[in-house]
């Protein structure tokens, strides 16, 4: 007979609950899931668990809402910055969207940087319009952080641009005039 204490140990969080209602593509309660986390910064274990979740909706809208918090507290994240990089590898395309715009608001070094880059530039490879746009957008504020990567970042945009759909145009005319605007402030 399992005791209370276990049955609630592998009951679902109150996150987790949230984040399994409706079908693995639907946005569901990531919004609000995200409010509660910035209104009671206790409960960002649980939400980031979540990302960790063999249940593809929960890991989905778990990305969503941990991507609205970092907007704001990129803090929250620091010491989970090597399970972002090891799940930006593994994660279905979908979550991996959501990180590439999280971690370059972490504080990286060198070093962070420059793995980070390399896992955007293969993101780039891949067939995913969106996480081709979104790894651009990454790429980006990496060259904000290192402006030693500016000109190759210029460059991979603009190969993208030639190529792209309309969004990644219109998302690469946004980023390149943000560099530029960058290069000319510095």
């Amino acid at each position: 007979m399992r005791s209370k204490l276990q049955t609630l140990a592998d009951a679902p969080s109150a996150i987790e609950a949230r984040l399994s209602v409706g079908a693995w593509y639907a946005e569901g309660d990531s919004t609000d899931v995200a409010a509660e986390v910035l209104s009671r910064p206790e409960r960002f274990d649980d939400l980031f668990e979540c990302l960790l979740s063999s249940a593809v909706g929960v890991a989905k809208r778990a990305a969503q809402a941990l991507e609205i918090v970092s907007r704001q507290r990129p803090d929250l994240f620091q010491e989970y910055k090597e399970v972002l990089f090891h799940e930006l590898e593994r994660q279905h395309w979908f979550v991996q969207y959501r990180l590439c715009l999280i971690l370059p608001r972490l504080r990286l070094n060198a070093y962070d940087i420059e793995r980070a880059a390399e896992l955007f530039q293969t993101l780039l490879e891949g067939s995913q319009n969106a996480l081709c746009v979104n790894a651009l957008d990454g790429l980006t504020e990496l060259a904000l952080l290192d402006p030693t990567r500016k000109e190759e970042t210029l460059w991979l945009i603009e190969a993208k641009m030639r190529h792209g759909t309309p969004a990644m145009k219109a998302r690469g005319r946004r980023l390149l005039a943000r560099l530029r605007a960058a290069t000319r402030a510095a």
